[in-house]
């Protein structure tokens, strides 16, 4: 996927969550489709913003991103899709974790349950998305050529060698 087509995917996410807020506008009321056209184009945006600043300009994301985001979408789809498809609950309705059925999903689907599995996919995701080691201190070395070769500044980079107005 390349970032052009992410930053397609993040405008039409975002016209799906606009069509949604429209709708509440009409006179009978928000149609069937408006809360579903509202959570597929919240959860779409917030994936495709992360697309866009994964990929690198001119290049495809990672495999492993895809798939990653792609089960990251599911689950936040699925954890408040099955909250809206459950009927409302009633004073008899049986308690789920201690919460109505629909609710549980919010949270415990939608909530918690990411909580525990987007940190483990990103450390799935990272070794092949973000810097190695080599990366790493080449960048190190250039961020402190860079801060003493400014006049005023010792390179350590904790800014100690910074000038105040005054000084100058």
């Amino acid at each position: 996927m390349t970032r052009s087509f992410s930053l397609f995917l993040l405008v039409l996410s975002l016209a799906l969550v606009g069509g949604a807020y429209a709708s509440a506008f009409l006179p009978d009321g928000w149609p069937a489709w408006a809360p579903w056209a509202l959570l597929v184009g919240t959860v779409t945006s917030l994936l495709a913003i992360s697309l866009v600043g994964t990929t690198p300009p001119g290049g495809q994301a990672p495999r492993r991103l895809l798939v990653a985001l792609g089960g990251v979408f599911l689950l936040l789809v699925g954890g408040v899709g099955a909250g809206l498809l459950l009927p409302a609950p009633g004073a008899d309705s049986p308690l789920v974790g201690g919460l109505p059925p629909g609710a549980a999903f919010l949270v415990y689907g939608a909530g918690l349950l990411p909580l525990l599995v987007v940190p483990l996919t990103y450390a799935w995701v990272f070794p092949r998305v973000g810097f190695g080691e080599g990366e790493v201190e080449a960048l190190t070395r250039r961020a402190r050529e860079a801060a003493a070769s400014r006049p005023g500044e010792t390179g350590r980079g904790d800014g100690a060698g910074r000038r105040s107005g005054a000084d100058r």
